[in-house]
């Protein structure tokens, strides 16, 4: 019996269910499964609220746009899943291209970063830490992730997975 207008066995969805992660305060561990996919990126105000814009160029952005940030745009892996990360962040930024021209390390994909986000606001601040290289325990799922994976529609406004990977198998339907 219920008392309310939900059954009691009713549980919200956590927001783990997203394809996409944020960095969150405290710390992100993740692996970064591919090339990031790089570009521009701002705000606009349309009927339905502000809208993320993005283009490949910084010639592209248009004359006037307040604040485009660089972004890269990739698939990770977090918490043995594959998630989508977005990272606008200068200094994560930074941080993570000197770990992967460093002959020490090298290419992220061969270990895994932890990414610390302290702080609020105008206050917030990221360090990066590099985890020892690993075999990459996510990369089976991967393969079959980067079949509904079409990157380059993040420019046009499409999504970039497929809603359902099917097989190629010559039949229309």
């Amino acid at each position: 019996m219920t008392n309310g207008l939900l059954p009691n066995d009713y549980d919200i969805p956590s927001a783990s269910n997203s394809l996409f992660f944020r960095l969150q305060k405290g710390e992100n561990k993740f692996r970064i499964l591919d090339t990031p996919l790089t570009g521009y990126v701002w705000f606009e105000n349309t009927i339905d609220g502000l809208k993320p814009q993005r283009c490949r160029d910084s010639a592209d952005i248009p004359t006037g746009t307040e604040k485009p940030k660089h972004f890269w745009f990739m698939p990770v892996a977090v918490d043995d899943e594959i998630k989508l990360l977005e990272i606008t962040q200068k200094t994560v930024l930074n941080e993570l291209a000197i770990l992967d021209r460093s002959p020490v390390w090298g290419n992220l994909s061969k270990y895994e970063v932890i990414v610390t986000r302290s702080g609020e606001g105008l206050d917030t601040k990221y360090s990066v830490t590099p985890c020892p290289k690993s075999a990459n325990k996510m990369e089976a799922q991967y393969v079959d992730f980067r079949k509904g994976y079409k990157p380059d529609n993040l420019f046009s406004g499409l999504s970039v997975v497929a809603d359902k990977v099917t097989s190629n198998d010559g039949l229309p339907f």
